[in-house]
């Protein structure tokens, strides 16, 4: 079936390139939402990324994998707009909620909340290298190998990242708790 979508979507299928990218969508914009912090710049994010897929489908070598190709364009898209001077500029809304963090009760909702605000806080001490690592790595649970794939990133500078976010993380939660 996705073959089939594929081959279609490169001979410029726009219905059959919609149908391939529905199951995406929530996953790429949770990648987005963690690098970004902010719902409507993740929104962007998506949108943009697959429309950039979109154009470049003719490009496409089906003998590599799509979902692969697809983290790689975001991550490297949240990378970009992590490293504008826009984006730094912005005040980052951490009234944001990610759609994993859903409760059931009212009080659920609020520790959620809390929670996905002080994760974003604490992403935001981190450098756009290392966010992007950490985020990947941690939060998606994507291997270093499918990580290398997507950031163009060689297997010791992921690993030596994600010691640094950690390292950066684990120091600002100690300060903070003191």
């Amino acid at each position: 079936m996705q073959q089939t979508l594929l081959e279609r979507s490169r001979l410029g299928d726009a219905a059959a390139f919609s149908e391939l990218v529905k199951p995406y969508q929530q996953p790429l914009f949770r990648v987005a939402f963690r690098l970004l912090g902010n719902t409507e710049e993740a929104k962007d994010a998506v949108q943009e990324t697959l429309l950039k897929v979109w154009q470049k489908m003719d490009t496409f070598d089906p003998m590599r994998s799509f979902d692969t190709w697809l983290f790689a364009v975001i991550s490297h898209h949240c990378y970009d707009v992590l490293q504008s001077l826009r984006y730094r500029l912005r005040k980052v809304s951490l009234d944001q909620v990610t759609t994993r963090m859903t409760g059931t009760t009212p009080e659920e909702a609020y520790v959620n909340k809390e929670l996905a605000a002080e994760l974003n806080r604490l992403l935001d001490k981190l450098s756009p290298k290392q966010r992007l690592v950490f985020v990947l790595k941690e939060i998606e649970l994507f291997d270093t190998e499918h990580i290398t794939t997507l950031t163009g990133l060689t297997g010791d500078q992921v690993k030596s990242n994600l010691c640094l976010a950690k390292k950066k993380l684990r120091t600002y939660l100690m300060n903070t708790a003191n």
